[in-house]
């Protein structure tokens, strides 16, 4: 009964308080972790004024009717916010010791799709967070209209009565809401809302367990004396009575979990492990029980086999945690049937970027067991890893250096985990850790309790024989303006293991409704590991990846009929086909739509490589040369600042890793996203700038590859699969938070765009900059612009020149300057700054460039200068001194710099030597200067 366990700290003698009329105000990033309710009481006792207050509950830890979990029907976030807010709610409450959620920002509900900016504050607003503090936890919940009184519930629960009755009530409202949520117009049952609720772990006991200190605990006998629903029960011992709670209950060696029905009966002989409720301090470990003892655990049968001193709860510090990857995984030599082992490669981590360990450990390779594995904090010993583990996932571990390497591995991992850094007995259910890992991996909360907790058969064993379990790993741009159709699969257990097979639709089913016409990118959600089982009748006929299956089942590996309807599934499958549809942002109309080749046109984005984030980042330090007049620039090169890259097979060093600090890699404008939009038919040259910062995932280029970029620079051996500027990868669905980002439109405004022109660019309806237009490294500056006084700078720029008009000229036509007359007054105001210096410490050249514009500015003359430099000393074969000896170079103008230097400087090396020598030149006196 520890806090890993069960703590919901209830005040001491805290009355049970309702009903009251409550609202849903929050359900939080996961729902299935914190639901907040708003509800009117009396400020305080005697006062007639009401307030609104607010209490939480755990969805994973309430019970329907106080036996079955709400997991065990809403099976991801998403169908749990739709049954939570399918009814008009009535509670009761309890009181908590102390607040929580003190600084909770309902601003940040997904379910009202809005977000905080920080963008926002960076151009001067104020960022107001709307604070919820939570002083009472929900005991019961019902609909409004189900009971007047609670009194015959209450008493039934401390009695451990089955509700009969109102479970096959609950049970026809799930069948017509399951319906409901498929086809909304569907009717549903009368009276649906009556005669059935939801119950708190807790329950009407008033118990509030806290930390129980289970190294003193001593060993008993006894028999239960009374069930307690959902809360547990009391034991009967020889020295007095003892408490005990659901979590810590073990039948025939296996754990009760939360999503397990608890069928203890009054009578039932037990042994326990028992602690006395009593603190050094005089007060109680749970308030409001009278008896002598908590039991930490009850064995119902044989104990299990994991001794209890390797089930403590402990917590690891995540920083200092390595990241391995995981590239295999291996079937158990002993014939057991199970993966329990397995290889991965260390990566960069908060470890090694706070150097507690060496960088040279990047890419090593590390063995791993089951046995030193914890899947949300409980142990793996004896699990078949083939259920939870996928290779492309990254997991969290203490690492021990082998003395004689291991095959390729260097490291073995001493204890590692899945989720939560913590060992304990139980995964917890308001762990967001583990619920994002639980649906990204394509699983529901009881599948993975059924897995830990019990004795499953290995995967293996559950498929039929030409049946394998595989994922989508890439899928294939669509050809000729159709939709996404083809891809690859890997297969990832079995005989086949690490085969890659062919991806066609027209052999795709989900719950067998046929995906022939399906876009895939409505099927294939890049969030989550998508699960498939292919028929591999045949593939030993064929060569590596050239196998096209002639069936492919999404979701599940069970034969349907084809042409299924959804409507007529039995309900455990329309349950998990809904949850196939949360999971892909689909409606049953979506989806038929979608089957039916009707649906709406989706932008092509690759599938990320890796379950974890881990892309490149870097920055864009030029764009190719024009090959078409009308399409502008196309390609460029990413010069990268951060990331390894993963090869699929190890280098020439043994690593499994490429560090790619300092590689180029070039990118196409079809693989470019700016803030959630494709810029498939934009120039470039108007929306990059030098040094753009920019994130992207890379891929070898192979021999076919090059073969098709006759230009590429030979010393470039990797492509971007995508490239994105912007807060997140960029995504197709609706939910993309790039497509809220309202950043975007200062980024727009700094390239000298307006949002009506830069949407005009990304449909390909700009006029193409012309080669003349950029600059060496084909970058077109951006004219200035003054927002808050539109043509104030143009006029500045034709009063400085004359007026004088015509093309490339201020006046008519000036918007087809040359870069250095569009930025002429800034140029004139640096340079004339540069030659009046006193040295490269003048605190007027620290300060001299002020915002982007002048940056701009300054690179495309520096660069332009530089270009110039190496073409003269190609020309004069020999080095620069003195003057230019070229018509009116440097070495004519005898400008003093600062104490007698000047460009010549004096006795200096002139050019060569910097800006100048003599006693005030960059130079300095009569030595050269350093090179530029």
């Amino acid at each position: 009964m520890r806090e890993t366990s069960t703590h919901i700290p209830l005040a001491k003698e805290s009355p049970l308080l309702g009903p009251f009329d409550a609202k849903i105000v929050y359900t939080g990033h996961f729902s299935m972790i914190q639901l907040i309710m708003s509800f009117e009481d009396v400020k305080a006792e005697g006062d007639k004024e009401k307030v609104t207050k607010h209490a939480y509950a755990n969805p994973g830890r309430m019970y329907v009717n106080g036996q079955d979990n709400l997991m065990k029907f809403c099976k991801n976030h998403l169908i749990t916010r739709d049954f939570i807010d399918s009814i008009t709610w009535k509670i009761w409450i309890r009181e908590l010791v102390e607040p929580k959620f003190k600084s909770l920002d309902l601003s940040q509900d997904l379910q009202k799709k809005t977000e905080v900016k920080i963008s926002n504050a960076k151009r001067g607003g104020k960022i107001k967070e709307k604070g919820v503090i939570c002083t009472h936890h929900v005991v019961m919940m019902t609909a409004a209209t189900a009971f007047d009184t609670i009194d015959s519930i209450e008493i039934g629960l401390n009695k451990g009565q089955e509700f009969k009755k109102e479970n096959a009530n609950f049970s026809k409202f799930w069948d017509a809401f399951l319906d409901n949520i498929l086809k909304p117009e569907a009717k549903a049952v009368d009276g649906w809302e009556k005669n059935w609720f939801v119950v708190s772990e807790v329950g009407f006991s008033g118990y509030s367990p806290s930390n129980v200190p289970e190294e003193t605990f001593t060993s008993g006998k006894g028999r239960i004396q009374d069930i307690v629903r959902p809360y547990g029960g009391t034991i009967v011992t020889s020295d007095g009575l003892a408490l005990f709670h659901r979590t810590n209950v073990y039948l025939n060696g296996q754990i009760v979990g939360f999503t397990d029905n608890f069928n203890l009966k009054p009578g039932t002989t037990v042994e326990c492990d028992l602690v006395e409720n009593e603190k050094e301090d005089g007060t109680k470990y749970v308030e409001n029980f009278e008896g002598k003892y908590i039991a930490v655990s009850v064995y119902v049968g044989k104990r299990p086999a994991v001794p209890m001193d390797q089930e403590k709860a402990t917590v690891i510090d995540a920083e200092s945690l390595h990241k391995v990857l995981v590239t295999e995984l291996h079937e158990d030599p002993q014939g057991s049937g199970i993966y329990n082992s397995g290889i991965g490669v260390i990566q960069l981590s908060t470890m090694i970027r706070n150097k507690k360990a060496s960088e040279s450990m990047i890419g090593e390779f590390v063995k791993f067991e089951n046995t030193n594995l914890h899947y949300g904090g409980v142990s793996m010993a004896g699990k078949d890893l083939s259920y939870l583990v996928r290779t492309g996932e990254v997991l969290e571990a203490t690492l021990t250096m082998l003395t004689v390497k291991s095959k390729k591995a260097q490291y073995e991992v001493k204890e590692g985990f899945l989720g939560v850094s913590e060992v304990c007995r139980l995964v917890l259910p308001e762990s967001n850790v583990n619920l994002k890992r639980l649906e990204r991996g394509d699983l529901d909360f009881e599948t993975m309790e059924n897995i830990l907790y019990k004795n499953v058969p290995p995967k293996l064993n559950t498929l039929d024989e030409n049946i394998a379990q595989g994922r989508i790993v890439a899928l294939e741009p669509p050809e000729n303006q159709k939709t996404t159709s083809k891809g690859t699969i890997l297969i990832e257990y079995g005989k086949y293991k690490g085969k890659k097979v062919k991806l066609n639709r027209s052999k795709m089913s989900v719950f067998g409704s046929s995906l022939e016409e399906a876009d895939l990118l409505y099927c294939v959600n890049p969030q989550v590991v998508e699960t498939v089982y292919v028929d591999t009748k045949g593939i030993e006929d064929y060569a590596e990846g050239e196998f096209v299956t002639q069936s492919i089942r999404m979701a599940t590996p069970i034969k349907f009929e084809p042409g299924t309807d959804p409507m007529t599934l039995e309900r455990a499958d329309k349950a998990n086909f809904i949850t196939w549809l949360k999971n892909h942002q689909l409606t049953l109309k979506d989806f038929q739509e979608v089957i039916a080749a009707k649906s709406s046109f989706r932008y092509f984005v690759p599938l990320p490589k890796y379950t974890h984030n881990m892309f490149l980042q870097g920055r864009i330090t030029g764009l190719d040369r024009i090959h078409n007049p009308k399409a502008g620039c196309t390609c460029g090169t990413i010069v990268t600042d951060i990331g390894y890259f993963n090869p699929e097979t190890p280098t020439k060093d043994g690593k499994g890793t490429i560090a790619m600090k300092g590689m180029k890699v070039t990118f196409h404008r079809t693989n470019l996203w700016v803030f959630g939009r494709k810029c498939a038919k934009a120039d470039l040259s108007y929306l990059i700038q030098p040094n753009q910062r920019v994130n992207f995932e890379v891929e070898e280029i192979t021999s076919d590859d090059r073969s098709r970029m006759h230009d590429l620079d030979p010393n470039i051996k990797f492509r971007a699969t995508i490239a994105w500027i912007g807060p997140v990868r960029p995504r197709n669905d609706p939910e993309d938070p790039n497509k809220n980002d309202v950043s975007v439109f200062v980024w727009v405004q700094k390239r000298g765009m307006d949002i009506k022109k830069y949407n005009a660019l990304l449909d390909g309806k700009v006029p193409a900059h012309s080669q003349m237009d950029l600059d060496m490294n084909n970058f077109f500056l951006a004219p200035l612009k003054d927002y808050a006084n539109p043509g104030a700078e143009k006029e500045a720029m034709q009063e400085r020149m004359g007026g004088m008009g015509g093309p490339g000229m201020p006046g008519p036509g000036g918007e087809h300057l040359p870069p250095v007359l569009r930025h002429g007054p800034v140029v004139a105001h640096m340079l004339e700054t540069c030659i009046s210096a006193q040295g490269p410490m003048d605190p007027r050249l620290m300060n001299l460039i002020e915002n982007d514009e002048m940056a701009q500015a300054a690179f495309h003359i520096s660069e332009a200068l530089k270009f110039s430099l190496t073409h003269y000393r190609e020309k004069t074969n020999r080095p620069m001194s003195g003057g230019m000896g070229m018509g009116m170079g440097f070495g004519g103008m005898k400008r003093p710099m600062g104490g007698g230097g000047g460009f010549t400087g004096g006795n200096g090396a002139g050019f060569t030597g910097g800006f100048g020598g003599g006693r005030g030149g960059f130079g300095g006196g009569n030595k050269r200067g350093r090179r530029f």
